[in-house]
């Protein structure tokens, strides 16, 4: 077992390159949601605006999933009284930093 672990901690280790290179890779990914304030376009209620949200809006506005009370009214970010897919689009531009308000 001591052997496993000193491999782990060998810097050579293919564990370790991946790591190091996930590492590298970060700079060029999105930085984390987020936390919400309030409740609009949270529809999953995690606490946080994701392309997850975006996706659930664009189900629900075509028909394919049903929304509750709660995320009906987080859903609906143009104000407008209906889900629909601008609703999902606008949720997807704010999850991917494109605007910073609905």
């Amino acid at each position: 077992m001591q052997r496993y672990y000193n491999k782990l901690a060998d810097k050579n280790t293919a564990p370790q390159k991946l790591l190091d290179a996930m590492k590298a890779l970060a700079d060029f990914l999105p930085s984390a949601p987020a936390p919400v304030d309030g409740y609009l376009g949270d529809v999953d209620c995690d606490g946080f605006i994701t392309v997850t949200d975006a996706l659930i809006v664009l189900r629900a506005a075509a028909g394919k999933i049903e929304l509750n009370g709660t995320q009906k009214r987080s859903a609906d970010v143009s104000k407008d009284g209906v889900i629909t897919v601008t609703d999902a689009l606008l949720i997807l531009q704010f999850a991917v930093g494109k605007i910073t308000t609905f």
